[in-house]
């Protein structure tokens, strides 16, 4: 699937100078940050997820400790 992306000048000339500094296209080091991107707000995700399910459970010994 095709998408435009449109820069401002100084994204773009860093965006070019680090895949050129890489040996890659602009395409492929914007479709590798997005992967990256994705990734890391997905295992956000499932942290926060996991701690809304278990942290209730020691909500009284937590706020004991914190005093």
């Amino acid at each position: 699937m095709a998408m435009t992306l449109r820069l401002d000048e100084a994204t773009h000339e860093a965006l070019r100078a680090r895949a050129a500094l890489e040996g890659r296209s602009m395409q492929e080091t914007v479709r590798d940050a997005v992967d990256e991107y994705l990734v890391r707000h997905a295992q956000r995700d499932e942290l926060d997820r996991v701690l809304d399910e278990h942290l209730p459970r020691y909500e009284d010994a937590l706020r004991r400790l914190g005093q």
